[in-house]
């Protein structure tokens, strides 16, 4: 879970900077592997799948006001 956090906050970065894309990309792999190993109702699994949830939908409202 330590390295979970450390990419989490990474991705957190990547946010802040503008930078969804490549946020989205490294919750989404983090959020696949803790599921394998942790499992869904892991506290951290749980967390990450909620950031990767939040940085799709700052995506989809991106991505709906460039039209």
């Amino acid at each position: 879970p330590s390295v979970a956090g450390t990419v989490n906050n990474l991705a957190t970065l990547y946010v802040t900077k503008g930078d969804d894309v490549r946020a989205a990309a490294m919750l989404e792999t983090l959020a696949e592997q803790l599921s394998r190993t942790l499992g869904n109702t892991h506290p951290t699994t749980q967390t990450v799948q909620m950031n990767l949830k939040c940085v799709v939908e700052r995506l989809g409202q991106h991505d709906a006001s460039q039209e």
